[in-house]
C-alpha cells in the first residue's frame, strides 16, 4: 500500500496538469478570438478610410439650370370702362363697384354708364405726390382739395381714351385730413406732400363734382 502522501501529491500533480490544460486551452480561445476581432477592427477601419477617400475626390456636378428672377408684376392703371367690373385689378388698387352716376337725367346725357356718366370705386391704397389747398372759394366756401402732381398720375387708376385726372380732388375724410395737414379752421394754407390714400371714387358726371379719396397718412 502507497504512503498517503504519494497519493495526495499525485492528486495535486493531476490536478494542476488538468487545470493548467483548461487554462491553456481557455487562454488561446481567448486570444484567438482578440485577434480575429482585431482583424475585423482593421478591415472596417479600411472600409471607412476608403469611404472618406472616395467622397473627398468625387466632385459635384453643378445645376445647367438658371433660376428665373422674380418681378414684381406691374398693373395698368388704365382700364376700359364699358368692360370693368368689380374685383378688376387696376394699378395698386381694385373695384369695388362700377355704375353709372345718375339714373334720373335727361338726353343728351346717357343713363347707362358711359365716360359722362360714371362712378367707379376702388379699394385698395395708392402713394400719391401733390398739392393741397384750403382756402376761401367763391363757390364752395372754405374747402380743401388736392392737385396730384404730373409723377404721381400713374398711380391713380384712368379710365381708357380719356384725360381722366381732374385739376383737383376732394377728400370724402375732410375732418380727418385738415388735422393731419395741421389746418385751422378757416384759415387759408397749402403744401406739397406725399401722400397715401385709398377709397379712391372717380366720378363722371356733367356738373361740378370731383372724384374724392380718403387720406389715410402724411409721408
Amino acid at each position: 500500500m502507497k504512503p498517503i502522501w504519494i497519493v495526495v501529491i499525485s492528486v495535486i500533480l493531476t490536478g494542476a496538469v488538468i487545470g493548467g490544460g483548461v487554462y491553456y486551452y481557455q487562454n488561446k480561445k481567448l486570444v484567438d478570438a482578440k485577434k480575429d476581432l482585431n482583424n475585423q477592427i482593421t478591415v472596417l477601419q479600411t472600409q471607412v478610410n476608403n469611404l472618406k477617400a472616395s467622397s473627398s475626390t468625387t466632385t459635384a456636378t453643378p445645376s445647367t439650370s438658371t433660376a428665373t428672377p422674380t418681378t414684381a408684376a406691374t398693373v395698368s392703371n388704365i382700364f376700359d370702362l364699358s368692360t370693368a367690373k368689380t374685383g378688376d385689378k387696376v394699378a395698386t388698387m381694385t373695384i369695388f363697384s362700377v355704375k353709372p352716376y345718375s339714373m334720373t337725367i335727361a338726353p343728351p346725357v346717357e343713363r347707362d354708364l358711359s365716360a359722362s356718366n360714371a362712378k367707379v370705386v376702388f379699394s385698395g391704397q395708392a402713394t400719391i405726390e401733390g398739392t393741397y389747398n384750403y382756402i376761401n372759394g367763391a363757390m364752395f366756401g372754405w374747402d380743401l382739395s388736392f392737385t396730384v402732381s404730373s409723377a404721381s398720375r400713374n398711380n391713380l387708376p384712368v379710365i381708357k381714351g380719356s384725360d381722366d385726372h381732374q385739376p383737383a380732388m376732394g377728400f370724402s375724410n375732410k375732418a380727418q385730413a385738415m388735422q393731419m395737414f395741421g389746418i385751422t379752421e378757416n384759415q387759408a394754407k397749402s403744401g406739397t406732400v406725399k401722400i397715401i390714400i385709398q377709397d379712391y371714387v372717380i366720378n363722371r358726371y356733367p356738373t361740378e363734382i370731383t372724384d374724392t379719396f380718403a387720406l389715410v397718412s402724411v409721408q
